[in-house]
């Protein structure tokens, strides 16, 4: 059988080598990895990327769109080059740099938004792999992200958290106190607005993540992974949802979307802000959750609140 030619076939392998890199490092699946070679300009399609990958015959501008694109997203986000044969680790003077998918928007600040609403479980978790030391998720009820542990397909969400609580990395969720007074405040005014009526109720959707949170506390507890999962409850009227990905850190991320009033939470646009590209309104950002999160009380997994009694009636 006659080879290809030897470009092609070079192409070839930067692709296929450069994605297995991708998946097993950060959990990408094909359509996350086109999304960012198209944001890098390169034209390309989950259709065209996945022929190349089946071994299919491809174009020759197919081939060097993706192979490029490909070659620059494994330098930037895990620091190694392919030296004709694999890629190959090389850090020196390397900084980490999160290539965005296409679809979020950056404006002239090194902003990007996402103006259809709440991230999909295939954007948060990409952002997930990018966590080395804390994550922390801060919003009302966390309703959805509790759900994604239960109704999701494990390999979506509960997988890639299990991976990041191995290497260590703490993950903190933070939920309104149910029974406190400022979310009976907070609730009866969003209740005022015609259509969210429910939302003098929505204390009990509270209860139900913390129950939900609490299952997964209490099997990644006993399994003693390095990291920790951990669940607190603040007292604060919410003004935003925050998820920061090692915040104090100098490649630090935040997600942030505002709580419009008379708006539902998961159309709220939501913002991505990077320390490196706009350091000023990161920390603007970053001060907020800080003063958010102050006076947060840790929420006990099962085991060890039970141990904890056992251990008072002891005495």
């Amino acid at each position: 059988m006659m080879s290809g030619h030897p470009i092609e076939e070079k192409q070839k392998r930067i692709i296929k080598k450069g994605y297995e890199l991708l998946k097993r490092e950060k959990y990408y699946k094909q359509v996350n990895v086109v999304n960012k070679i198209m944001f890098l300009k390169y034209p390309t399609s989950k259709a065209a990327f996945s022929k190349i990958l089946s071994g299919k015959k491809a174009g020759s501008d197919s081939l060097w769109n993706n192979s490029k694109g490909i070659e620059q997203i494994v330098y930037k986000e895990l620091g190694y080059q392919f030296d004709g044969v694999d890629f190959v680790e090389n850090k020196q003077d390397w900084k980490e740099v999160i290539v965005p998918e296409l679809g979020e928007k950056e404006d002239s600040k090194g902003l990007f938004f996402f103006e259809k609403g709440r991230l999909s479980i295939e954007e948060k978790a990409a952002l997930y792999t990018s966590g080395r030391k804390v994550i922390y998720e801060f919003g009302i009820a966390l309703r959805t992200y509790s759900n994604y542990f239960f109704s999701r397909n494990k390999s979506e969400i509960k997988t890639p958290v299990i991976n990041l609580l191995k290497k260590g990395v703490t993950i903190k969720c933070f939920v309104l106190d149910p029974e406190c007074n400022e979310a009976r405040i907070y609730f009866n005014d969003r209740a005022k607005v015609r259509g969210f009526e429910e939302e003098a109720f929505r204390s009990e959707k509270i209860k139900e993540s913390v129950r939900k949170f609490s299952v997964i506390q209490e099997e990644f507890s006993e399994a003693d992974y390095i990291g920790k999962f951990e669940v607190y409850k603040y007292r604060h009227i919410p003004a935003s949802y925050f998820m920061a990905i090692d915040p104090e850190e100098e490649y630090g991320t935040i997600i942030v979307s505002h709580y419009l009033y008379g708006q539902l939470r998961a159309h709220n646009p939501v913002m991505k802000v990077t320390r490196q590209a706009n350091p000023s309104l990161y920390e603007n950002y970053w001060n907020s959750l800080k003063h958010s999160m102050a006076g947060a009380k840790l929420v006990e997994p099962p085991s060890r609140a039970n141990s904890i009694n056992l251990g008072r009636s002891r005495r």
